[in-house]
């Protein structure tokens, strides 16, 4: 069964010739082997419909501190059906 975590990703970009990094947390989804096999377009803001699940999803969030640091344009580590 596939899955999905909130993960800190840096993305880079240069900017008046200087390389700047840029950390947000990310949806990171897996397949079945456990693979990253996509990654939100953005960084997430969340909203949810009461404050008990704003703060379920803030607490998921701050959990993704427990995992290595990924890169934004790393590449797939395999394929949804894996």
């Amino acid at each position: 069964m596939s899955n999905w975590n909130y993960r800190i990703m840096r993305s880079k970009f240069t900017e008046r010739g200087n390389d700047i990094d840029y950390y947000g947390i990310y949806e990171v989804y897996y397949n079945n082997n456990g693979q990253i096999v996509a990654w939100s377009a953005k960084s997430m803001c969340p909203e949810q419909e009461s404050a008990e699940e704003l703060i379920e999803m803030l607490e998921m969030m701050l959990r993704a501190d427990e995992e290595n640091t990924l890169e934004y344009d790393m590449e797939s580590e395999g394929d949804w059906d894996g």
